[in-house]
């Protein structure tokens, strides 16, 4: 994550990456919890998960994550409820194309 931070020039931001060995939900590589406002976010990555990627599944994942912390600001302004609940799926779509966009970059 540092070594895309840099490559990205996002230095500006703090990401904390926090290793669990149980996540609720066993097919999430990683949920990223953002502090937009700081400019901080915690990466909580699902370590049993983990193990079973490849380096360029994980810099994908990665890239994806950070593609969250700079939406977060979007996406949080959204009201919880069903409008939020309909959007998920269209937030994690335009979240993955950029991410493709910017590994086909890297």
């Amino acid at each position: 994550v540092d070594e895309l931070l840099q490559r990205f020039e996002m230095q500006w931001t703090t990401i904390i990456n926090r290793f669990n060995t149980s996540l609720e939900a066993d097919r999430v590589v990683c949920a990223t919890m953002a502090d937009w406002e700081y400019r901080q976010a915690s990466l909580n990555w699902n370590l049993p998960l983990v193990a079973t990627f490849t380096d360029d599944e994980l810099k994908a994942v990665a890239v994806h994550e950070l593609v969250h912390v700079l939406t977060a600001p979007i996406w949080e302004s959204i009201p919880t409820g069903r409008t939020r609940d309909n959007l998920f799926r269209l937030n994690e779509l335009a979240t993955e194309n950029v991410s493709r966009v910017l590994l086909a970059l890297l």
